[in-house]
Order: C-alpha cells, then structure tokens, then sequence
C-alpha cells in the first residue's frame, strides 16, 4: 500500500513538473501574443510580432493553436497556416493600396478634394516606401492647390503660450485672414458665432483621472470686413481655476464657425469655417522648471524618489524619450521607493496597457521595446 502511495506521488511530482515546464515555455510567445492582441499596437509592431513567431519555427504551432482557441483571433489562424506550410493566398499590399489611390483619384475628378487628399495621405503614412510614392505626392500637392482655390479664408486657432500655471487664464486667439485678391465680408448673426468644444482633463498623482466637456459660443459680431490679405484677431478668456487635488491638466478645444455667409463682391457663399483643434495643459508653477529638461528630471526623479516631479515632468517626454525611461520606471515597481505606484500611472498613460505586476510589465517591454516607434 505505501509503495502504491509512492508511485502516485511520483506520479504526481512528474506531471506537475512537466506542467510547470510546458507553462514557463509558453511564456516565451506571450509578450507577442500581447503585441498582436493590443488595440494600441500598429500594425507594424504587429507585423513584427508575427514574423517574430514565424522565426520560431514548428515549435510555435501548439502555443499558436492554444491563443487561436482561447482568442479566436484570425491572426492566429493566418500564423498556424504558415507554420503548417498550407498554401494560402498572399495579400498584397501594393494592389490594396493602388485600389486606395484608384478610389482618391476618382474622389478628386467628383470634386471631393478633401476627401481625395485624405486617402492620399493615409496611404503615404501607411506605406512610405511604396512604388507609387513620387506619384501620390504629387497628386498629394495637386489635391491642395485645389482645395486652396476653394478657401476664401484662412482660419486659426491659437493658444498665447505653451502651458499655463493653475488659476491663470486660459488665453485663446482665433485668426481670420482673407486669402483672396478682394476685399470679403464675413456675415454673422446675433445667435451664432464660433462654436468652441472644449474638453479639460485632469491627471490625478496616482494614476486617476477626471475628464469635463461643454461648449461655448464666441459671438464675433454681425459683420466683418477683411480686405485682400488682411487679418483679424479675436481672443477669449477660459477659467482655469486651482484643483483641490494635485493634478496636471490637458486642455483640448476644437473650434468652428458652423454658420456664416461670405460676400466676395456681389458673389456669395455660405461655407463653414474650422479654426481646427489645439491642446495645451495645465500644471502647478512650482514644477514648471523641470520642463527644460524632461527626461533629465524624470531619471533623477525616479534615483531620489520624488514622486511629484517624476509625475509632471513625464508629461513632456518624446517617444524617444519614453522609450528610455519605461524600463527604468518597470525597474522600480513593487518596490519600496515612494516612485513605486506613480509609475504605473505613468506606464499605464505612456502605453494604454494596464498590467497590475512588474513581471507582466517586464515580459510585455521585452518583446515591445524591439518596435517602440520613436
């Protein structure tokens, strides 16, 4: 009977063993199954990921075919078919996008410029190296000079400076000039003026954030002349009141005169007017100094523990600068540095993944720091 027990329990070591390894195995795919797998991953990085599972070889077919049924995701199903070498159909790039281009081309000969000029763009950003390249630019230039010859007046949206101080006043410049050789006169109502969508977001220390949107009417009068390559500048004022708690605030606002006729002589129009959309941002002036030197303060930040500044001066870091300060605020998480939690907030708000472990963080960095695009 003891003997009999002994076998079990041997048995029993055996496969939790042989679990154990399988388990530490498939780890090896997971910080790609998480590229593949994220909203936020472009489709190079995803690109990346599956060539990466490709080099892998035949061992990647059983974790593939794992992720495919626990996901059902058709990129797994694409990868189990290569790694099992049935003969697929390739996608071509070149033909998807001359078929783009094709349908921007037939946009611009109906007179949607914009629209045609928008595709053009996409498939440049897409794919920059396309053969077709040279000839979408130029079409790219000639959709402009088509569009231009449509715009009456030029409208701008402006912030008076780069960020503010709390309890400052927000100050907004809205830019009307007349691109036409003749005088043009801008007709508004008493009702009506530019309509300005303004969403304000607060970034809480600790990874927590407040988000208030509304919108607000500029009214510019009932009537503005601007003659041949005149300009004219109208401001507004947004409170920007302290918040009770520490906090960094992005101001975004998008800005539109949806109702206006223009009279260029006896000729009239009724176009909308967009000043576009810009943001700025919000942060106590105590901390304003760390913003001449970001990255610098953030490193220094995380070697003394200072949780504040680590927070404010990560907001204006670059890609590039991101890219070198991720691994260094993985490395000090779950630990006893006062930087510890604020890290993850800044993790969480640098790449829209939200791992709750340093080493869920360290995996997905290890496959993710190979395409992080500056």
């Amino acid at each position: 009977m003891q003997q009999k027990r002994l076998y079990l329990f041997l048995l029993l070591w055996f496969c939790i063993g042989i679990f154990s390894q399988e388990k530490a195995h498939h780890s090896s795919w997971l910080p790609f199954f998480m590229i593949i797998e994220s909203r936020e991953s472009t489709s190079s990085q995803i690109e990346k990921a599956m060539q990466s599972i490709l080099d892998m070889g035949k061992k990647s077919l059983y974790p593939v075919k794992e992720r495919l049924e626990q996901t059902q995701n058709p990129r797994y199903f694409y990868l189990l078919e290569k790694l099992q070498n049935i003969p697929q159909k390739e996608w071509s790039k070149l033909e998807y996008f001359k078929e783009c281009y094709q349908k921007a081309k037939e946009l611009f000969k109906q007179g949607k410029h914009q629209e045609a000029l928008k595709i053009a763009q996409a498939i440049l950003i897409l794919e920059p190296s396309i053969d077709l390249s040279s000839e979408i630019n130029a079409f790219i230039v000639e959709c402009n000079l088509a569009n231009a010859e449509k715009v009456e007046a030029k409208a701008e949206l402006r912030f008076s400076q780069e960020y503010y101080s709390f309890g400052e006043e927000i100050l907004l410049e809205f830019h009307l000039s007349n691109l036409q050789p003749t005088e043009i006169t801008i007709f508004t109502s008493k009702n009506h003026g530019i309509v300005l969508d303004i969403t304000q977001k607060d970034y809480f220390l600790h990874g927590n954030q407040k988000s208030e949107t509304y919108t607000k009417i500029v009214s510019l009068g009932e009537e503005i002349k601007l003659p041949p390559g005149a300009s004219k500048i109208f401001q507004i004022k947004i409170p920007n009141p302290i918040p009770s708690l520490l906090s960094y605030r992005v101001w975004k606002i998008a800005a539109a005169l949806p109702r206006c006729r223009i009279a260029k002589g006896k000729i009239f129009s009724y176009p909308r007017i967009d000043f576009g959309e810009k943001e700025t941002s919000s942060l106590p002036n105590t901390f304003h100094y760390l913003l001449k030197s970001p990255l610098n303060s953030c490193l220094w930040a995380i070697s003394l523990g200072y949780e504040k500044h680590l927070f404010f001066a990560s907001f204006f870091l670059t890609q590039k600068e991101k890219k070198e300060a991720i691994p260094r605020l993985i490395g000090v998480l779950e630990s006893s540095s006062p930087v510890s939690l604020v890290s993850f907030g800044i993790l969480k708000r640098f790449t829209n993944q939200d791992f709750s472990s340093k080493n869920e963080w360290e995996n997905w960095w290890q496959a993710r720091s190979l395409f992080w695009e500056n």
